[in-house]
């Protein structure tokens, strides 16, 4: 019994510790540019990419921003030379570093060039490349790091290939030596948006094709492997515009992409999700959107299995775009859905990703004048709540039936890349917090007036309120998880049947008439 206690009061205390946090934060507040990246770092804190005018060496720089697990700034840092510079995908290394892909326009070979950036931990620059790009001015560029501690790099570039901008596809070794380079495309334009290393230590890609499909513009989805060597590639669309923003390969082996269509859905832009098997063959096709534009960015699998976009939707809060996030099952159908206001204007997520603990963590922008643009960081719970500036919607979901066509890309070798003089400066910037709320805000005892019995529970839990009616009760596990939401009788007082709960500590979250309340239980 000893040790049962033992264990217990270790797992209340884990779960102390590492419960919930949420918060909406802004840095900035003149035109600090758009936060395109996020990722949770190993201390439990953030890192986030961005670009802004206010600081660093030209018009704009790459805006790197490090937090503690609240949002609250630990140190930033900008990266850049005299012209503009952007930021779009960054990644913690495993050295402890960080390694940033985006776009340059000060350094290179032509008008814009692919840039790359890596730094120690503190964010000081350790080397930078350039590889010969595009002259385009609306094109991105991601990275990550592989399995053998290089990286891969994905955009497009109209100095090599066979079209007019075709998919540029870079692997480097760890020095940001180039080890490959290639192209692939069709006769008209390709541009690749994201990439991901597969488990097999290939790479999927997706973005956009004019060469093939069945409209305008189609999702493109090209698979290599190790070495570039093409695998497939295929285009999902109809007869409009379909755009490929994001890709990750899923637990069972196929892919599930991210992005916005014109040709389906029930306005101007619907945001599409697209399921494929391991050969890139649909599965299914959702559209989720309003009678405005509606678009998404980023999509991760979550720990349940199903998937959670972010990206913007029109006109739900405000007369613009509002920030939208939304958690659907493994077959698309909506769990829940939340959108974030900051302004009347533009507010968009362009990068979503869970949390250790259970949360998730969205970056993306808020415009809050026709002037002043601001970066924005939220961390909700595993329900998408952050205690403020948002709104629980739910978009027209529609089903489409299409298929993805195969076609064979024209392949070419690109070339190495330069080693630019980067200018790197300190960064600064006001931080506003609309809201936090840390960990899991449990009741004194002094002020409870709900009681929850037996605790520790084998087979059933009754929860009362005195004269309070109770409307609603859930149940969470430790990492945040919803398990039980059982069908209430409205009432003083209900009984939950627990008995199909494993062995542990658990969250019970009452809503009354009165408050919102949570309390621990241990099931037996």
């Amino acid at each position: 019994m000893k040790k049962i206690f033992t264990l217990l009061v270790g797992i209340v205390f884990w779960v102390n510790g590492f419960s919930q946090v949420t918060f909406v934060k802004r840095y900035g507040g003149w035109y600090e540019g758009t936060a395109y990246s996020v990722k949770q770092t190993s201390d439990g804190g953030y890192i986030i990419l961005s670009y802004t005018e206010l600081f660093g060496a030209g018009q704009d720089d790459i805006f790197l921003i490090k937090t503690d697990y609240k949002g609250d700034t630990l140190w930033t840092k900008t990266f850049g030379g005299d012209g503009w510079e952007r930021g779009y995908s960054v990644q913690q290394t495993a050295d402890g570093g960080y390694f940033i892909t985006g776009l340059t326009s000060s350094f290179g070979a032509v008008s814009i060039d692919i840039y790359i950036i890596k730094t120690d931990g503190n964010g000081t620059l350790v080397w930078s490349k350039t590889f010969n790009g595009t002259s385009l001015n609306y094109t991105t560029a991601s990275g990550r790091q592989t399995n053998d501690g290089g990286y891969i790099i994905v955009g497009n570039t109209d100095n090599f290939g066979t079209g007019g901008y075709d998919v540029y596809l870079i692997r480097i070794d760890a020095s940001g030596n180039l080890l490959w380079a290639k192209t692939y495309g069709g006769p008209s334009e390709e541009a690749g948006e994201c990439v991901e290393e597969t488990s097999d230590h290939g790479f999927i890609i997706t973005g956009y094709s004019s060469s093939y499909g069945a409209g305008d513009i189609d999702i493109y989805l090209l698979r290599t492997d190790s070495s570039g060597n093409f695998i497939f590639s295929k285009t999902c669309g109809g007869t409009g515009t379909d755009f490929g923003k994001s890709v990750v390969q899923t637990t069972d082996g196929g892919y599930i992409i991210c992005g916005y269509t014109n040709s389906f859905g029930a306005g101007s832009e619907d945001i599409c999700l697209i399921k494929t098997d391991n050969n890139g063959d649909v599965i299914w096709t959702k559209t989720y959107g309003t009678a405005g534009a509606d678009q998404g960015y980023s999509v991760i699998q979550n720990n349940n299995g199903g998937y959670v976009v972010t990206g913007l939707t029109y006109g739900v809060a405000t007369t613009g775009t509002d920030l939208y996030l939304v958690n659907v099952n493994d077959t698309g159908a909506i769990l829940w859905n939340r959108t974030y206001s900051f302004g009347n204007s533009t507010d968009a997520g362009y990068c979503v990703q869970q949390t250790n603990d259970g949360g998730y963590i969205v970056s993306g922008t808020g415009l809050l004048s026709p002037f002043v643009s601001a970066l924005i960081l939220i961390k909700t719970d595993s329900i998408g709540r952050s205690g403020c500036a948002e709104v629980i919607y739910v978009n027209t979901v529609n089903t489409h039936i299409i298929q993805s066509v195969n076609h064979v890309p024209a392949i070419s070798s690109g070339s190495g890349g330069t080693t630019p003089t980067t200018i790197t400066g300190g960064g600064g910037g006001a931080v506003f917090t609309y809201c936090t709320s840390v960990g899991v805000n449990e009741i004194n005892a002094e002020e409870n007036t709900i009681s929850l019995f037996p605790n520790p529970a084998t087979n059933e839990i009754e929860i009362k309120e005195s004269g309070i009616r109770i409307d609603a009760v859930e149940i969470y596990d430790v990492l945040g998880r919803r398990c039980l939401t059982p069908a209430l009788s409205k009432g003083e007082g209900v009984r939950v049947d627990v008995s199909s709960l494993s062995a542990g500590i658990y969250f019970v979250k009452v809503r009354s008439e009165k408050a919102e309340r949570v309390m621990k239980f241990v099931k037996e």
